[in-house]
C-alpha cells in the first residue's frame, strides 16, 4: 500500500462471536481516495455447509447521477475479493444505453457516481442508468478466506481522478447462512426439450413495394401492408429550413429511378431515387452555387406512426424518446413492429462519417449536421431505406451486408506475442505457435531493447520502428526461425499510423502534427509524452512513414502489418489548422451559420491507408486492423478488422464489416474465461480471437476449429459461415446444399462435451444438425461435404 494512504482502524471489541448472528462492522463510513479502512470481526468455527458473506453498499459521492469507475479493492484477511466471490448479482451488467461492463476488473470493484443511495439510478432515464440490478449493494462469499477468531477486512479507495473523491460505505456487515449460489450459475438454462427453430442461410429476399417520388423530393413507400412517408429538410440562414415537397407524385418501378431537386441559399440538391430488389437507394447531390463556402444541415426523416416495439440506433436499443447517437461503423436506425421492420442506413464515406442516427416521438432518421461544400464543388450523400415485412433487425443487417459486399473471409485467429528477445530456438518458437493452433501472430509494440536514439525501454513508434535496431534484429531472428519450424504461420508487425517517437519529430514533421482547435499538439494517453501525427500522401510524415514501413519489412522479413486504431486515433477526432477534408464544417445549430472549417482525421488519412494496403498486397503481404471500417472505401478493401472488448457491446460495431472481436475483455485467458467470451460475443454475432496466450495456460484449444470462416449470415447468438457455424443457441442448423457437419459442443469450462445432445435430421428434404445444449455451452459445426 502507498505510504500516503490513511489507515482507519475500527475495532469491534464487543462484536458477537455467535456464528448465526449478523455482525454490523460499520453503519456508514466516508473515506477519501488513496485511503484504506480496516475493520475487524470475530468468528467461531463456521458450521459445515454454512457460508460466511461480507456485504456493503458503496457509492462515490457526486453532485448528480453519472457513470462508474473501478474505485474499490476489498480484501478479507489479505485476500482480495474477485469476480467468483460475488453472489448477490451477476458480475456483468448492462446500462440503459446498451453498453455492458463488469462490476470488477481483476480485483478493482466498479462503484457508481451518485449523490445518495436512492433508486433514481435505476428508474430515471439517462444513458448510464442501471435498471436491472441494485448497483450499490455488494455481497461476497468470504468463506474461503475467514478463520476462527479475529478476522480483518480492508477496503481501499483507489485514486482514479485527479480531483479528490469520497467513497461512501453503508451497512458493512458479516452474515452467516445457507450457501447462495453465484447468479451466473443460477441463471443457466437447461437444454430445451421441445421443438427447435431452424437456422439455414436464407439469402437475398425481394421486397414487394410501391415507391413514389414527389416533384419536391418527398418519398412514399408501400410494403408489407404499411405506408412509409419520408421527408428531408436542409438548412437555410437564420435558423430556417427547406422541407421536401409532397406534390405531383410519380411511381417508380423496381429497377427504375426517379429524380427531383430543390434549391437552398447558396446550394442546390439533385435527388435520385432508385428502387432495388430489397431496398430503396437515395443519392442526394449537393452543389455549392454561390461564391462562398456553403454549410448545410441535412436530415432524412421517416414518420413512424404507431409506436414501434423497438427502435435500434447504431445497433443498440434507443434508450431515449428524443435523442441521437453516432457510429460510422454502424450508421443505421431501425424501427420494428410485430410484423414489420424498416431500417435506414447512410452509405457513402461522407455521410457515414457525419451521420447522426436520431429518434423522436413520431419519427426516426439520419442527419448530417456538418456538411461543407466549397464554391463550385459537389458532394453526393447516399442513404437507403429497407422495408422488411415479417422481418427483424437481423434480416435488415444481413440484407445490408450482402449489398455492401461485407461477406469475406476471416482466415485465422491471431495472438499477440511481445516476449521476443532472440534467445529461443526454432523448435521453441515453432512449438509455441503449433501447440496453440495459431496461423498468425502479431508482434507487440516496438521498443528500444538497449540505449540508442532513445533510452532503453522507450517505445519506437512510427518512423522510429527501424531505428530500434536490436528489437528489429530479434524479430528478424524470430521470424526466420518460426518460418523454418512452422511453415505457413504469418508474423505481422504492430504499427500505428499516427503515433511517432522519432527524436525531433515535431520539427521534422511540423506540417503533419495533429492539432486541436486551440492549436495544441494532440498527445496520446501514454504515461510519458508521445504525440499524434497525420499520415497523408502529401505531408512529410506520410511520406516518411511509408518509407520506414517498407524498411521495417526488409529488416524483419515479416509477412505484413497489424495496424492499431486503423480508422483513426483518437476515434472521431477532428483536425484543425491543417489541410481541409473538403466536406466538414462547424455549423451553429440555431442560426445555421458556418462557424469554421475542420477536418475528420479518418477522411484526411484514408487515401494514404488505401495506398498502403494496395502496396502491401502487390508484394503479397498481409494487413489486418483494429477498429471496424468507418467508410465504404475502407470496407470494400475487405481487410479483417477486429474491435477491442472494453465492453461486449462494442462488437455491435463489427456487424456491417468483419464480425471479429479481440478477446481482451478479461486479463485471464484460460479455456473457461475464453469460452465465456466466445458465448457473449456470439450474442452480438461476432467471432472471438485470442489476445494473449501465456505459457502454462491451457487456453482456448477450440479456437483453431473456428477458422477460417466466411460469415454469410448473422443472427443473435450465432455466426453462420460457408465453412462452419458458431452458435450458443439450441436449434437445427445446416447449409442450403444440405452439407453435413462435424460437431463440437463446448461446455462452460471450455471442455468438449463427450456425448452432446445432437442428431442428424431431415427437414423439407434438407439434412440438418439438431443441437440441444444448456445456455452456458456453445457449438462449432464444421462443414463436411
Amino acid at each position: 500500500m502507498k505510504r500516503s494512504m490513511i489507515i482507519l482502524v475500527v475495532l469491534l471489541s464487543s462484536a458477537s462471536t455467535a456464528a448465526a448472528a449478523d455482525q454490523i462492522l460499520a453503519a456508514e463510513k466516508r473515506t477519501p481516495d488513496g485511503s484504506t479502512i480496516s475493520l475487524e470481526f470475530q468468528l467461531d468455527e463456521v458450521p459445515h455447509g454454512r457460508q460466511v458473506r461480507l456485504g456493503l453498499d458503496a457509492r462515490i459521492d457526486w453532485p448528480g447521477l453519472g457513470g462508474s469507475n473501478p474505485w474499490m479493492i476489498v480484501a478479507v484477511n489479505g485476500h482480495p475479493l474477485k469476480a467468483p466471490d460475488l453472489v448477490n448479482k451477476p458480475v456483468e451488467f448492462t446500462m440503459l444505453c446498451g453498453m455492458d461492463t463488469t462490476w470488477v476488473h481483476g480485483e478493482s470493484w466498479r462503484i457508481v457516481y451518485s449523490p445518495d443511495f436512492s433508486d433514481a439510478i435505476r428508474t430515471e432515464r439517462f444513458s448510464t442508468a442501471i435498471p436491472d440490478v441494485d448497483p450499490y449493494r455488494f455481497v461476497w462469499d468470504a468463506t474461503p478466506y475467514v478463520r476462527p477468531g479475529k478476522n480483518a477486512v480492508q477496503i481501499t479507495h483507489l485514486k482514479v481522478l485527479p480531483q479528490g473523491s469520497t467513497l461512501v460505505l453503508r451497512d458493512v456487515r458479516v452474515e452467516i447462512g445457507a450457501p447462495i449460489r453465484r447468479t451466473e450459475e443460477s441463471n443457466v438454462r437447461p437444454a430445451p426439450a421441445g421443438p427447435l427453430p431452424t437456422y439455414v442461410v436464407s439469402g437475398r429476399r425481394k421486397a414487394a413495394m410501391n415507391v413514389e417520388l414527389a416533384a419536391g423530393g418527398g418519398i412514399r413507400i408501400e410494403a408489407g401492408g404499411r405506408a412509409l412517408v419520408l421527408s428531408s429538410r436542409t438548412s437555410q440562414p437564420q435558423g430556417q429550413w427547406i422541407t421536401t415537397g409532397e406534390d405531383s407524385w410519380k411511381s417508380i418501378a423496381q429497377g427504375q429511378s426517379g429524380e427531383a431537386r430543390w434549391n437552398g441559399a447558396g446550394y442546390e440538391v439533385a435527388r435520385r431515387v432508385s428502387v432495388r430488389d430489397d431496398h430503396v437507394h437515395v443519392a442526394d447531390t449537393f452543389t455549392c452555387t454561390g461564391n462562398e463556402l456553403a454549410g448545410v444541415i441535412y436530415e432524412n426523416r421517416l414518420a413512424i406512426g404507431p409506436k414501434p416495439r423497438e427502435i435500434m440506433a447504431c445497433g443498440q436499443p434507443a434508450w431515449f424518446e428524443t435523442g441521437q447517437v453516432s457510429s460510422p461503423a454502424h450508421p443505421t436506425i431501425t424501427a420494428r413492429w410485430e410484423d414489420f421492420t424498416v431500417g435506414l442506413a447512410a452509405e457513402d464515406d461522407i455521410f457515414r462519417m457525419h451521420c447522426d442516427s436520431f429518434a423522436e416521438p413520431d419519427a426516426i432518421g439520419l442527419r448530417d449536421a456538418q456538411l461543407g461544400i466549397a464554391p463550385g464543388k459537389s458532394h453526393t450523400l447516399e442513404w437507403s431505406i429497407y422495408p422488411v415485412p415479417k422481418g427483424d433487425y437481423w434480416d435488415f443487417i444481413n440484407a445490408l451486408r450482402r449489398n455492401w459486399g461485407s461477406i469475406f473471409t476471416l482466415p485465422w485467429a491471431i495472438v499477440f506475442e511481445s516476449a521476443v528477445d532472440g534467445t529461443k530456438t526454432a523448435e521453441e518458437y515453432g512449438r509455441w505457435a503449433t501447440s496453440r493452433g495459431m496461423k498468425a501472430i502479431c508482434s507487440g509494440q516496438t521498443y528500444f531493447m538497449e540505449d540508442g536514439v532513445l533510452p532503453k525501454g522507450m517505445l519506437g513508434e512510427g518512423t522510429a520502428i527501424p531505428m530500434a535496431e536490436t528489437w528489429c534484429s530479434a524479430h528478424a531472428d524470430w521470424i526466420r526461425k518460426l518460418r523454418a519450424a512452422a511453415p505457413g504461420v504469418k508474423v505481422l508487425i504492430y504499427i500505428h499510423a499516427q503515433i511517432c517517437t522519432e527524436p525531433g519529430a515535431e520539427t521534422l514533421y511540423a506540417d503533419s502534427k495533429l492539432l486541436d482547435a486551440a492549436g495544441g499538439h494532440v498527445p496520446t494517453p501514454y504515461h510519458y509524452p508521445i504525440y499524434m501525427y497525420l499520415s497523408t500522401l502529401e505531408n512529410s510524415y506520410g511520406k516518411a512513414l511509408f518509407k520506414a514501413l517498407e524498411k521495417t519489412l526488409q529488416i524483419t522479413g515479416a509477412d505484413g502489418f497489424y495496424c492499431d486504431e486503423m480508422a483513426a486515433a483518437p476515434p472521431g477526432t477532428y483536425a484543425y489548422h491543417t489541410a481541409w477534408d473538403g466536406c466538414t464544417v462547424s455549423i451553429d445549430p440555431r442560426t445555421h451559420a458556418v462557424t469554421g472549417k475542420r477536418a475528420m482525421t479518418t477522411l484526411l488519412q484514408q487515401p494514404w491507408k488505401v495506398a498502403l494496403v494496395k502496396h502491401l498486397r502487390e508484394q503479397g503481404k498481409t494487413i489486418i486492423g483494429n477498429s471496424p471500417a468507418h467508410t465504404r472505401t475502407m470496407l470494400q478493401l475487405h481487410i479483417p478488422r477486429f474491435t477491442e472488448l472494453a465492453s461486449f457491446s462494442f462488437a455491435v460495431n463489427t456487424q456491417l464489416g468483419s464480425p471479429w472481436a479481440l478477446g481482451n475483455y478479461s486479463p485471464e485467458m484460460s479455456g473457461e474465461v475464453c469460452a465465456h467470451m466466445v458465448r457473449r460475443l456470439l450474442d452480438k454475432a461476432a467471432v472471438f480471437t485470442t489476445y494473449t496466450w501465456p505459457d502454462g495456460v491451457e487456453g482456448p484449444w477450440y479456437q483453431a476449429l473456428m477458422y477460417p470462416i466466411t460469415p454469410v449470415e448473422l443472427r443473435e447468438g450465432m455466426v453462420i459461415g460457408n465453412e462452419r457455424i458458431l452458435t450458443n443457441r439450441s436449434g437445427r442448423y445446416g447449409w442450403p446444399d444440405g452439407a453435413g457437419a462435424e460437431i463440437y459442443v463446448i461446455d462452460r469450462k471450455g471442455n468438449r462435451v463427450e456425448k452432446p445432445l445432437v442428431a442428424q435430421v431431415r427437414e423439407d428434404g434438407r439434412l440438418l444438425t439438431e443441437i440441444r445444449m444448456s445456455s452456458d455451452h456453445f457449438a462449432i459445426l464444421v462443414r463436411k461435404d
